[in-house]
């Protein structure tokens, strides 16, 4: 949200109030990628709710109008398809993992092994992965249902994880959980997996 909500203040650094919805609606046609690609309309979709939360919160402080918010909150939202969510054999796992830089796969072997989000991996740290009790901690402030949940390590996720296991520090290497997805489907291309 951070990044989207910085995004958004280096084009528009005027007062909220005087941000248009015609403004809103072409931003929300031009985010592309470092790459220079343009985002997907999963992407846009959440550029779109971090505006219109931005301007709720403006309007209850009385930063903007509430024609602006009702303007801004009703452009169309872009159509998103529902992809098939796709499901690796242990053996495409494996050879994942064998692909993978030593850096990423903590990260992969605990999200395929232990099922966390992409945005968990990208905030848990390695005090939280507790390899002797065979357990990762996901705290509250981690978890997308913001409960605190205990996730069991399997004897084979440990396996994976073993050489790699360290005190402290982050456990993905990614700076956020795009990079870290990106990652891992550059890592199953490179293993001919596509889950």
């Amino acid at each position: 949200m951070k990044m989207r909500l910085n995004r958004f203040a280096e084009t528009f650094q005027g007062l909220a109030s005087a941000v248009t919805a015609h403004q809103v609606r072409e931003y929300l046609q031009g985010p592309k990628r470092k790459n220079g690609k343009a985002v997907s309309n999963r992407t846009r979709r959440n550029f779109q709710t971090v505006i219109n939360s931005l301007f709720h919160f403006a309007r209850m402080r009385w930063y903007v109008v509430r024609d602006v918010v009702d303007e801004i909150c009703e452009i169309g939202s872009p159509k998103v398809q529902v992809a098939e969510i796709g499901v690796f054999t242990p053996e495409q796992i494996k050879s994942i993992l064998a692909v993978s830089r030593s850096e990423l796969l903590p990260a992969f072997a605990i999200g395929a092994f232990c099922g966390l989000r992409t945005a968990e991996l990208q905030r848990l740290d390695w005090q939280d992965v507790k390899l002797e009790q065979r357990v990762v901690i996901v705290g509250a402030k981690k978890a997308k249902t913001a409960s605190r949940r205990v996730v069991p390590i399997s004897d084979n996720c440990a396996r994976w994880l073993g050489p790699h296991w360290k005190k402290e520090g982050s456990v993905s290497p990614a700076p956020h959980d795009n990079a870290l997805g990106d990652r891992f489907e550059r890592a199953a291309s490179r293993a001919g997996s596509n889950g």
